[in-house]
């Protein structure tokens, strides 16, 4: 062979591999535009599904019995989870498919973000058993962080927490570490072992296997997705568990700097 024709081949090999990685690209830009086509179609009966609950809620349609208060409460928690999951959704499609993730950093108050999560997730923790025990430190600074996913993020972490817990309560404490703020969530879990937690912060930890228990291997898009999020907004997350079981997961998120006089 040749020196031309062997590098007439190499030219052909390369824009073969060329031709199949630009079809492949245009092959999941399509697939991302009709992935965020159907979760922006998603919002219009969620937008209704809402809306309907808080005319209930609000006495629009007359007055409700008790039960049927404590029903409509859980409905309007799981429309609220509906709603953080098409985000998630959304977001992954802009991370994976379209490369396109955009993050919107400003001074965020972590304390009233924190407050508002646990306000919506207490009834879903208080009907799985568990018991919400927090310890927010007070004036902490705001955080630089996306005001929109931030309270997802959380809801997120909560959510892993009620789902991975074996007993007694969920601990949430946040405080100020140096330039950035910690939160803290603690329980003690259903046994997970000491390799486990890092691959669980791995994106595609859920769809990687899992337990082959009933128990699912993650809430939502996982703790793979939170992290990634955490890390967009300059923060971190990691995921520990002791030999007894106790899980600890603590998110960090820098402070907003300080606006000059």
């Amino acid at each position: 062979m040749t020196l031309a024709v062997a590098a007439a081949l190499l030219v052909g090999v390369a824009l073969g591999w060329g031709l199949r990685a630009s079809w492949q690209a245009r092959g999941r830009r399509r697939e991302g535009r009709m992935l965020s086509f159907i979760a922006h179609e998603l919002n219009t009966p969620l937008t209704a599904t809402n809306m309907t609950v808080l005319n209930f809620t609000s006495g629009v349609f007359g007055e409700l019995r008790r039960d049927q208060k404590d029903w409509m409460a859980m409905l309007r928690e799981q429309v609220q989870r509906l709603n953080s999951l098409v985000g998630e959704l959304r977001d992954f499609i802009h991370l994976e498919f379209q490369r396109d993730l955009h993050i919107e950093l400003e001074p965020v108050d972590l304390r009233a973000v924190l407050n508002g999560v646990l306000a919506q997730s207490e009834g879903t923790v208080t009907r799985s058993g568990a018991k919400i025990e927090s310890d927010v430190a007070e004036g902490l600074p705001a955080v630089s962080a996306d005001a929109e996913r931030l309270p997802r993020v959380i809801a997120s972490l909560l959510a892993h927490a009620r789902k991975f817990r074996k007993e007694g309560p969920i601990r949430v404490a946040a405080r100020a570490d140096g330039a950035s703020a910690e939160l803290k969530i603690e329980f003690l879990s259903q046994g997970l072992s000491a390799a486990r937690p890092e691959r669980m912060l791995d994106l595609y930890y859920p769809a990687a296997g899992g337990p082959s228990s009933q128990l699912l291997s993650s809430v939502g898009t996982g703790l793979g997705f939170c992290r990634v999020l955490a890390e967009r907004q300059g923060g971190s997350l990691a995921l520990s568990v002791d030999e007894r079981g106790g899980a600890e997961l603590r998110l960090r998120l820098p402070f907003a700097p300080m606006e000059k006089e």
